[in-house]
Formats: structure tokens, C-alpha cells, sequence
């Protein structure tokens, strides 16, 4: 059976898809061990088969990018105020400075 042409669309579904580390990696422009670590250590979305903590990743490029960016702040109506500015705290006045000898 013939390839398909490289110009020919990808099934649906699979746009935006990256299969393994070296394309995650790629993706994030850091080294593949970097991207493992980042999985471990700071929750990168990538997905495995389940059952496997072995098996492949892959990841969606739309949900590495929105990673990327961190959280993102809520707008509108479910915007938070501002935290208010912390009150001074009210203490015992600073010790009187005892008169240096020479």
C-alpha cells in the first residue's frame, strides 16, 4: 500500500498530536531528559496508555502550550479583587537609643 502524500491531511484527531519524548521534547525546546523531569516534578501533560508506566507518551501541542503559560488569570465576573494592602503592625515603639560613651 502506496504512503500518502505529505501534503495530504492528517486524520482527524491527530493535528496538534506529539508522539514521544523526542517530540515533546522538541515542542518545549529542552533536552528529552529535561521533559521526563518535568512530568515528574511539575506535572507536563503528556499521556500514556493506561496500565503501562512505560508504554509511549504523547501529548497535545494546544495543552503544552497553555502549560507553557502557566495558569492563567480569570477575567470578568470571576475575577478576584485585589488582595488589600497588609495593615501595619502595631508593636512596641522602638527602644530610645542610650547615649554612646567615648
Amino acid at each position: 500500500m502506496p504512503s500518502p502524500p505529505a501534503d495530504a491531511p492528517l486524520p482527524a484527531g491527530s493535528a496538534g498530536r506529539l508522539h514521544g519524548w523526542k517530540a515533546v521534547a522538541a515542542f518545549l525546546r529542552v533536552d528529552v531528559r529535561t521533559a521526563r523531569r518535568w512530568e515528574a516534578e511539575r506535572a507536563l501533560p503528556v499521556h500514556r496508555l493506561p496500565g503501562d508506566a512505560r508504554s509511549p507518551v504523547w501529548a497535545d501541542a494546544a495543552e503544552l502550550a497553555a502549560w507553557l503559560r502557566g495558569p492563567s488569570a480569570p477575567t470578568g465576573a470571576d475575577a478576584a479583587p485585589p488582595p488589600a494592602a497588609p495593615s501595619p503592625v502595631a508593636g512596641p515603639p522602638p527602644a530610645a537609643a542610650a547615649p554612646r560613651r567615648l
